[in-house]
């Protein structure tokens, strides 16, 4: 009986816990030259095609102007996919959504600054920049066929590097998550679907951790897969691991 009840801690533990981010060595693959004939923020967004909706998005939050003007941005735009993606596949679809709901879509997918790929530090794990809507955001490089791949918060920049007047531009394959107003733990409270992970956290100590900010990477099993092992919260409140 010890030896299954061990079996079952070394399982649990060894389907809980970690990765850190991937990070590797880039070339610097842009070289910035100074263009009166490029074009601002929004203007270059709303004459890209398959950035309309997008331009749609920051024409109805009135914040085009500010795009325009002085000052230097890096602006994150998903592509008409990537809204598609989310059902967003024409301009009126955007008046379903409340307008403040809306206006911080459209603000933490803006930057204040201009970060272009080769600004972005190799081989950390916490690159966090601050948007428009007051969130932070995260950004990694991953080393790929000698190419450098690039995300925010888990979207890839299928495009990098595009130089506006007043700033830079990544296109995005996908609308990026909020990380605002939630941590690990109460993401997981939220979902009864992974009560069982939750059991085990709090079993092993480590649930109150994620209650603080992090970053943390979960690899996390639903109940069905933990149930598949027989693995239940009565089991893991049973467990003796010395």
């Amino acid at each position: 009986m010890k030896y299954e009840s061990l079996k079952k801690c070394l399982y649990f533990l060894s389907v809980l816990w970690l990765l850190g981010l991937n990070a590797c060595k880039h070339d610097d693959l842009h070289i910035d030259k100074a263009n009166d004939n490029f074009r601002p923020g929004f203007d270059f967004v709303k004459n890209n095609y398959d950035l309309s909706l997008f331009a749609s998005a920051i024409e109805k939050t009135g914040i085009g102007p500010e795009l325009n003007g002085a000052g230097q941005f890096t602006i994150l735009a998903p592509s008409n996919a990537a809204f598609n993606i989310i059902g967003i596949n024409r301009p009126s679809d955007f008046d379903k959504m409340n307008p403040d709901t809306l206006k911080f879509l459209v603000q933490r997918h803006i930057l204040n600054e201009r970060i272009m790929l080769k600004d972005i530090p190799f081989n950390g794990i916490d690159v966090r920049y601050r948007t428009l809507a007051g969130t932070e955001l995260y950004a990694s490089i991953v080393s790929r066929d000698n190419s450098n791949t690039l995300y925010f918060n888990g979207s890839l920049a299928s495009r990098k590097d595009v130089t506006l007047a007043n700033g830079t531009l990544h296109v995005l394959d996908r609308v990026m998550k909020s990380t605002a107003n939630t941590t690990v733990q109460g993401w997981l409270s939220a979902r009864p679907e992974y009560s069982i992970l939750v059991s085990g956290l709090k079993k092993f100590g480590f649930w109150d951790e994620l209650a603080t900010e992090g970053p943390y990477t979960i690899l996390a099993p639903k109940n069905k897969e933990f149930e598949a092992n027989g693995m239940t919260a009565e089991v893991i409140a049973e467990l003796k691991c010395k």
